[in-house]
């Protein structure tokens, strides 16, 4: 059975579109989604502790047991949100998808992804650090590493892309590369708020 799940998340990565194809297909219920969901959460915990440090530098997951529940309320609430815009902004653009099949993709796309994001979602902070310590002090010496630059950004790419093929699949897009595009977009106006506040924060 272990064999079988990381066969499908293998599939998740290399076959986007067939593995979501085939996980609507069997009309699984909210018991499913939530085992997924909880499934994700903990691999992310564990692959946090697993991440070597050059990578992540002195970026670390929760400690001690409220701080998981919190990041475990974090994470549902988070879940909750993505799951109601990508049901209803699909829609929006002529999309299929109902509720319940936009909340079992993403609860999918966060299992396979558990591997993979918490390293390049810590490289990214660790980047951003730098490039704030820089920022406050352009005479001090540049933090910035190149393996975690690396891993952020090869590492955003993939998952942006297997966003993007979900996100066409659940919702009967033909083109993953107009899903892409609109991902983007919705990602440039935020980044360009938000990151002079996080620079001078």
């Amino acid at each position: 059975m272990v064999g079988a799940v990381f066969e499908n998340i293998i599939g998740g990565y290399l076959h986007p579109r067939a593995s979501v194809r085939r996980l609507l297909s069997g009309g699984h219920g909210t018991q499913v989604i939530a085992l997924m969901v909880l499934l994700a959460f903990v691999v992310r915990q564990i692959m946090v502790i697993l991440i070597p440090a050059e990578i992540v530098g002195d970026a670390a997951g929760p400690h001690g047991i409220g701080s998981y529940i919190g990041a475990l309320i974090g994470a549902l609430i988070s879940f909750g949100i993505v799951t109601v815009l990508i049901c209803f902004v699909g829609r929006a653009f002529g999309g299929t998808g109902d509720l319940r099949q936009s909340a079992l993709v993403v609860a999918w796309y966060d299992v396979v992804t558990s591997i993979t994001s918490p390293a390049v979602e810590l490289a990214a902070r660790r980047n951003l650090e730098a490039m704030r310590a820089l920022a406050e002090n352009p005479e001090g010496p540049v933090m910035l590493s190149d393996s975690a630059a690396l891993v952020a950004l090869a590492g955003g790419v993939v998952l942006l892309w297997l966003y993007a093929a979900y996100i066409a699949e659940l919702h009967g897009f033909r083109s993953a590369f107009s899903v892409l595009a609109v991902l983007f977009a919705m990602m440039i106006l935020p980044a360009m708020l938000l990151t002079p506040m996080l620079m001078g924060a």
